[in-house]
């Protein structure tokens, strides 16, 4: 069975990369080069579900079409230079898939038209043209409408920025009636993934990355009720490094871009190829390797970024304690659990204590001390009022902390005297409980 090249989704490359690029080359040209160009997308209608097994048979006498198109499973893109050449593509395409039994929706599909204005050297979008589908018309979209190719959204000047998404996301999550806990998983499972996805394909720069970083961080900040000047390697650093996990889009997205746009077309597909000639296609790839050499390190793979978040972290004085923890896998792993067996509030309590950011006095107090005299502790113990003052010396925590030692010294005494009588002979013990322990 013969296969154009074009059906990338039967060939062994990327092909997700390779049409969405195509694409966005092709609205970004029509600006540069101020050409006319007119463009249908079209979804066919339950094309898994009513196609016959005996077109498929003779599948090359109409995939192989003579237009320009970009091709995967039921999502269709046509391009044409004029008019009538689109309306041309569209009988030839409706005829074909109606020899194989497929019908496209047009609920779902569109048209938009670029016309380039010679005297005035500007492109102009015609909301007014409309194209013949069959007996019914496609539905032509505006400069500012937006509508979706696998799963991207576009608008007639490329790819859509996802900050106002996110903006809206992170603000209906925190305000709906949600646990802490699914809160993250929406965060970690549904929000980074799709905005990293259309970041990939967006035309972005530094600065909206960085403003998309510094709005997770703060919404993190609110759910879990952070300090403010919690150090950001806790955030981005891995769970096994005591860190939340959460992708930085700032050094994230350039490692990425290079594994899709370079690395993923050196696989078996010859069309994709002709993308390293694209200026938009080089331009991001040059973009990407340089914003990914960080204080002369090239970070060109997940691993090294994870690293390198690491490192922030460990090199932080919050973090330079969490260095002990990376030989006990038990003191990290309840920070991204799959089942959640922590109360919320006990949770909450335990990240503050990894991050270092206890709300105590004299960490609250941190930058607004005038008189640089230090706060002391709030029961009235005489001390300054510290995270170790706290967890050690404190008299309002001194019954939890001994309830906790008493605890340890029953387990390690209780095992201890089950060995012992296993034990016909005698034993000296190596521990001893007194009156006064």
């Amino acid at each position: 069975m013969a296969i154009a090249p074009e059906q990338r989704v039967f060939l062994n490359s990327d092909w997700v990369a390779a049409n969405l690029t195509f694409l966005s080359e092709i609205l970004i040209s029509v600006t540069s080069h101020l050409k006319s160009v007119y463009a249908a997308v079209f979804d066919v209608k339950k094309d898994f579900e009513t196609v016959q097994h005996a077109p498929l048979l003779n599948i090359s006498s109409w995939v192989n079409m003579s237009f320009p198109y970009l091709a995967f499973a039921d999502d269709l893109v046509l391009v044409a230079s004029s008019h009538a050449g689109l309306q041309s593509n569209l009988d030839n395409l409706v005829r074909g898939l109606t020899i194989a039994g497929l019908v496209i929706c047009p609920e779902k599909s569109h048209s938009i038209s670029f016309v380039s204005v010679g005297k005035t050297r500007k492109i102009k979008v015609l909301t007014e043209t409309t194209f013949k589908l069959g007996y019914k018309y496609l539905t032509p979209l505006e400069v500012t409408e937006c509508w979706k190719y696998l799963g991207i959204s576009f608008t007639a000047r490329g790819v859509k920025t996802f900050r106002k998404k996110i903006e809206e996301l992170l603000r209906r999550i925190s305000e709906a009636p949600l646990k802490t806990f699914q809160r993250m998983d929406i965060l970690w499972i549904f929000l980074l993934p799709s905005g990293i996805y259309q970041l990939l394909f967006a035309r972005v720069g530094i600065a909206i990355l960085k403003a998309l970083d510094i709005l997770v961080r703060a919404a993190v900040r609110r759910w879990l009720k952070l300090l403010r000047d919690v150090a950001v390697g806790f955030f981005t650093a891995p769970p096994s490094a005591s860190g939340l996990g959460i992708p930085s889009f700032l050094r994230s997205i350039p490692i990425w871009i290079l594994a899709y746009l370079r690395n993923e077309f050196e696989l078996e597909y010859p069309p994709a190829h002709s993308l390293v000639d694209c200026p938009y296609f080089s331009r991001r790839v040059e973009w990407a390797e340089r914003e990914a050499v960080v204080d002369g390190h090239f970070l060109g793979s997940t691993l090294k970024v994870k690293n390198f978040w690491k490192a922030k972290l460990l090199g932080t004085v919050d973090g330079r304690d969490l260095e002990t923890f990376k030989g006990s896998k038990l003191s990290t792993t309840w920070i991204v659990p799959d089942v959640r067996m922590i109360p919320v509030r006990d949770y909450v309590s335990y990240l503050q204590i990894v991050s270092n950011s206890l709300p105590t006095r004299l960490r609250t107090s941190h930058g607004s001390r005038a008189d640089r005299v230090l706060p002391k502790c709030r029961v009235g113990c005489n001390e300054v009022e510290s995270a170790y003052h706290i967890s050690q010396q404190c008299v309002r925590t001194h019954e939890t902390r001994t309830v906790r030692d008493n605890k340890i010294t029953q387990v390690v005494a209780d095992r201890y005297l089950k060995r012992l009588e296993c034990k016909e002979r005698t034993a000296q013990p190596n521990i001893c409980r007194t009156e006064e322990a």
